[in-house]
C-alpha cells in the first residue's frame, strides 16, 4: 500500500484520563456520575512558570483565581492550564475543586504567600529545575518549610530523564514534598520517570499512570511526571473533601497515600520500605479508605533521644499481605544548612514478642513496612 486515505478519525479523549482513573482506583467515582467526591470546597495551587487560562472551556466561570504580578515574561501556557484542566476541568478528577493559579517567577516565596493568603490546601508544582542535579537546594528547603509551618499539602513532578541522566528535580527533593513519578499499567516505573538523587528525601515516594492523557477540551496528548503529578493532586482534591482533617494533615496524607499503593511483588525494595525508581507504588484511591480507618497520631515533643515513643497493636488476617507506615514532616528554616529530619523507625513484633519486620532507614521521613 503506497498511499492510505483516512475518512475519519475519532479519539476517546475521555477515555484517557479514565485509564489514568482506573489504574488509581478512581474511576468508579469518575465514571458513576454520581458526585460523590467532586472536589468541592478544595482550592488547588498551580505554581507553574505559565498562568492557567481561566476562560478554557474546562472550567467554569470564577473556577479559576490567577495571581498578576506583571513580571517579565508572565503569560498563560498550556502546560499549566492542561495540568489544572486534569485537576479540576469538567471532565477532570476534582471538577468542582477551585484553581489558584500563580506564574513562578525566580524564587517561589511571593507566589506561594500568595496561595497561603487565599487559603490553598494543596499546591500542585508540575515543573522542575532545567537542569537538575540530583542535589537537596535551597527551593526545596523552603518548600520543606512551608509544608512544615503552615501544613499545605504539597506535590510535585519528580522530573522527566533527560539525555545524560535520570536526576530528580528540586523542589520536588524536599522532604514533605509527594513527589510524582509515572507508573505504567503493571505499577512498575515508565522509563522517562527520574528517580536519582544525592541528596534531598528520597523520590520518587509513589507514582500514577501518566502516558498520553488527554480531555475533551485538551487537544494535546500530554506524558509525563507532570501529568502523574497533577493526577495525584486531583485525587488527594478527592480525599481532602472526604476527610476535611487531611487540609491540615500532610504527614497523614503522605503515610495513608504509601500504605495504601500499589507495589509489585517482586519489586526490590530499600531501607524505608520503598522502590528506589517506582518508590511506594501506584497510587490506589480505593485503598486509601482502608488505610485511613486505622491510622494513629502520633505526638512527642520530649525532644531527646528515645528508645520507644508508641506502639499500637493490630490483629492480622493470614495470607494476606499488610502494610504499616509512619511520616513525619521535617524541619528547616527555609535554609539547606537548618534541615533537622529526625530518624524515627519501624518495628513489627508478633504476639510472642518476636521481632518478624522493620523499617530502619536514616535519611528518609517515611518508614513503610509490607508484611505477608
Amino acid at each position: 500500500i503506497d498511499v492510505a486515505y483516512i475518512k475519519d478519525v475519532t479519539i476517546n479523549k475521555t477515555g484517557q484520563v479514565r485509564h489514568a482513573m482506573y489504574l488509581s482506583g478512581v474511576s468508579d467515582n469518575y465514571l458513576t456520575n454520581s458526585n460523590t467526591r467532586t472536589g468541592y470546597g478544595i482550592k488547588v495551587g498551580v505554581l507553574e512558570p505559565g498562568l492557567v487560562d481561566e476562560d478554557a472551556a474546562c472550567f467554569s466561570s470564577g473556577q479559576v483565581t490567577t495571581h498578576i504580578q506583571n513580571t517579565p515574561l508572565e503569560s498563560v501556557k498550556e502546560h499549566s492550564t492542561d495540568m489544572a484542566g486534569y485537576i479540576a476541568g469538567s471532565d477532570g478528577i476534582a471538577s468542582d475543586a477551585e484553581i489558584y493559579s500563580s506564574y513562578l517567577w525566580g524564587s517561589p516565596s511571593e507566589e506561594i504567600d500568595w496561595l497561603l493568603d487565599n487559603g490553598v490546601h494543596i499546591i500542585n508544582m508540575s515543573y522542575g529545575d532545567a537542569n537538575p542535579t540530583g542535589e537537596y537546594e535551597s527551593d526545596s528547603a523552603y518548600i520543606d518549610m512551608i509544608v512544615n509551618n503552615y501544613k499545605i499539602t504539597m506535590v510535585g513532578a519528580v522530573g522527566n530523564v533527560g539525555t545524560s541522566s535520570a536526576l530528580v528535580s528540586n523542589p520536588s527533593l524536599a522532604y514533605n514534598v509527594i513527589g510524582v513519578g509515572s507508573g505504567n499499567s503493571g505499577g512498575y516505573p515508565e522509563q522517562f520517570s527520574s528517580y536519582i538523587e544525592y541528596s534531598g528525601g528520597p523520590k520518587p515516594t509513589l507514582m500514577a499512570y501518566g502516558s498520553g492523557v488527554s480531555l475533551p477540551s485538551i487537544s494535546a496528548f500530554n506524558s509525563g511526571t507532570s501529568v502523574s503529578c497533577a493526577v495525584v493532586s486531583g485525587i488527594v482534591a478527592l480525599l481532602m473533601e472526604e476527610y476535611p482533617i487531611l487540609k491540615e494533615r500532610p504527614e497523614l496524607v503522605i503515610s495513608t497515600l504509601v500504605a495504601s499503593a500499589y507495589q509489585p511483588s517482586n519489586a526490590i525494595l530499600e531501607s524505608n520500605g520503598l522502590n528506589d525508581q517506582g518508590g511506594a507504588g501506584l497510587i490506589r484511591y480505593d485503598q486509601f479508605h482502608h488505610a485511613y480507618i486505622d491510622n494513629s497520631y502520633i505526638s512527642t515533643n520530649i525532644g531527646v533521644l528515645q528508645t520507644f515513643i508508641f506502639s499500637k497493636t493490630m490483629f492480622l488476617s493470614q495470607n494476606e499481605m499488610h502494610k504499616f507506615c509512619i511520616a513525619w514532616t521535617a524541619y528547616t528554616n527555609g535554609s539547606t544548612s537548618s534541615l533537622k529530619l529526625t530518624n524515627y523507625d519501624l518495628y513489627l513484633y508478633d504476639s510472642d514478642g518476636n521481632l518478624v519486620a522493620s523499617s530502619c532507614s536514616t535519611d528518609s521521613n517515611i518508614e513503610l513496612i509490607q508484611y505477608y
